[in-house]
């Protein structure tokens, strides 16, 4: 079975996602896992001490109130993150698919 999580890059998402891997590895034997976060994220720190997990990265970041150059480049980003996903979903092709937060 190979499932993807996504999450912020909090611990408030992060260390639920973690808790949900750790409760598919020692239910399912065989299982794939992967996490989709953002570089600037908890996520990209953590991850390289679980080997098992796949880390994915995207280009992404929150809309700031009243800053409209800003929210440009976001929704700019917003469109790169959507292929950066696509591009994990056609490499990784999980079977189940999580969302934190």
């Amino acid at each position: 079975m190979r499932v993807l999580i996504a999450g912020g890059g909090t611990g408030g998402h992060f260390y639920p996602a973690l808790a949900v891997m750790e409760e598919f590895t020692r239910h399912h034997k065989g299982v794939k896992l992967a996490y989709v976060g953002t570089r600037r994220g908890i996520e990209a720190r953590i991850f390289p001490s679980y080997p098992w997990v796949s880390f994915f990265s995207i280009h992404v970041r929150g809309l700031e109130r009243g800053n409209v150059p800003q929210n440009l480049y976001s929704l700019l980003l917003l469109l790169i993150s959507f292929v950066e996903t696509l591009i994990v979903l056609l490499r990784f092709r999980p079977q189940v698919v999580i969302g934190m937060g």
